[in-house]
């Protein structure tokens, strides 16, 4: 696993270092840090900038912080130039907490947005990342264009790639119009992110009883300009005269290298079109392993695994001890495993433990699965800490930590005589951040989950009605 992020954090500044070299860095210190832009239609005149940052939690100095186990601060100051004059500036203040500095990983990304309203045009964006603990800092000067859509004719907005996008019936600083987008300022996608998620904005769309609908289509270019990848159109009720549109395209079978992704737009009504297109990234260990662990896979026969000191403690251990730690593991095991084993004898599951082992390894080129004995502590702590009266594994803060791992945060708060104890529990680097919210519901220490932000999870944007003492 460890291997895994250490290859996609290198893969990012490899591809990344493209996108820096479109820019100017200003200091000597290098603070590198991922940026982006897209302009929206506004009104008066003016148009919508959003600015998209994202930086390495890796990258800050945590100090000791006495509430909060360790702590960074830094700021991000957006100055929008044009020529020597700065027209706009904005400034976040922000800080992230960690329960200790191992928590601290290289692919825990802090994505952050800055809106401005501004007239068309061409200006110079800068922006300066500042670690206020260490005092390194980051400049980068980039040129933008401000698109103008005070035109009649049908128009798209910028392309915003996103590492995420999920309706959100709230407010956050992600949000607009009901979505959620968390930005993907690198545009770097394929391994750990397979899906390309986008959002657009289509302006100007003509009114029609007979054609009240319009055609979206998406494409793929290579550098070239030439299309690789077309997926099929899809036709789309018009809401009024403006639409957004809000989608995602599985990438993964891209080989690694850079694309352009293009957005067409046809009304029916009248014929007319528009596009917007957008620069992105893929990346693959795998492309440049390829051969490599073709050759070791000759290797590593099935015999030399079941063999191996990893999963010889199975032919020792009793049916009691081989229940408790498939139980325990049955979060991640299928349906069909599950029936399977329920059906087998002392030896049957000793052999069956060991190749449930091997399916998962990550790393089959080498003896040791570095994902077993990972999900194997997390058992042993969640079995430690979160029983309340029955297996750990069991509670709803064991199986979210047996499936995520450990939290990036944890916020604890006590009950009090205005509300019961919970605990929010927060993650960086998945689904481009999510966070779990747990409530002692009965008031035994058996935290039960109320809400979470991450796809295919419990959703109550309501969650505050169950801390409620009363």
């Amino acid at each position: 696993m460890k291997k895994f992020f250490l290859l996609f954090f290198l893969a990012f500044v490899f591809l990344g270092s493209q996108v820096e070299a479109q820019n100017k860095i200003l200091n000597e210190k290098k603070f590198p840090f991922e940026l982006n832009y897209a302009t929206f239609r506004a009104s008066n005149g003016f148009s919508y900038l959003e600015v998209y940052y994202a930086l390495y939690r890796a990258q800050l100095k945590f100090v000791p912080d006495s509430a909060r186990g360790f702590r960074a601060n830094y700021s991000i100051q957006t100055d929008v130039l044009e020529g020597d004059s700065v027209m706009y500036r904005d400034q976040l203040n922000k800080v992230t907490y960690a329960d200790s500095l191992g928590a601290v990983k290289p692919t825990q990304r802090l994505p952050d947005i800055t809106r401005l309203f501004i007239r068309p045009g061409k200006y110079t964006l800068r922006v300066t990342v500042r670690d206020k603990n260490s005092k390194r800092f980051g400049t980068v000067d980039y040129p933008i264009r401000v698109a103008d859509f005070s035109k009649d004719s049908l128009q798209v907005s910028d392309l915003e790639l996103a590492s995420l996008i999920r309706n959100n019936p709230g407010k956050d600083v992600f949000t607009k119009n009901g979505y959620q987008v968390i930005p993907n300022p690198g545009g770097l996608y394929g391994q750990g992110a397979p899906v390309l998620y986008f959002y657009a904005e289509v302006y100007n769309l003509a009114k029609s009883a007979a054609a009240d609908s319009y055609q979206v289509k998406y494409q793929v270019l290579n550098g070239q300009g030439d299309v690789v990848r077309e997926f099929s159109s899809l036709t789309r009720k018009k809401p009024g005269d403006s639409a957004v549109e809000p989608a995602g395209v599985n990438i993964i079978t891209l080989p690694s290298g850079s694309y352009f992704f293009r957005l067409l737009v046809h009304d029916f009504a009248n014929g007319n079109e528009a596009a917007a297109v957008k620069k992105f990234y893929v990346y693959r260990s795998s492309d440049f392993a390829k051969q490599q662990k073709k050759e070791r896979s000759k290797m590593t026969k099935l015999a030399m695994y079941l063999n191996s000191p990893e999963y010889q403690v199975y032919d020792q251990m009793s049916e009691k001890a081989l229940d408790a730690e498939f139980n325990g593991a049955s979060y991640i095991a299928t349906g069909q495993e599950r029936k399977i084993y329920k059906n087998l004898d002392l030896k049957g599951k000793r052999e069956f433990m060991k190749k449930f082992w091997i399916r998962r390894d990550q790393d089959p080129t080498t003896l040791k699965n570095e994902f077993r004995q990972d999900y194997l502590q997390r058992l042993a702590y969640v079995n430690a800490h979160f029983g309340s009266g029955k297996p750990g594994w069991r509670s709803d803060r064991g199986r979210v930590y047996l499936l995520y791992g450990k939290p990036d945060e944890i916020e604890r708060n006590p009950s009090s005589s205005e509300n019961k104890a919970y605990q929010i529990w927060h993650y960086y680097h998945i689904q481009g951040g999510v966070s779990f919210y747990f409530v002692d519901v009965r008031g035994f220490g058996d935290y039960q989950l109320v809400h979470s932000t991450a796809r295919n999870e419990l959703q109550d944007p309501n969650w505050q009605r169950w801390i409620q003492p009363f």
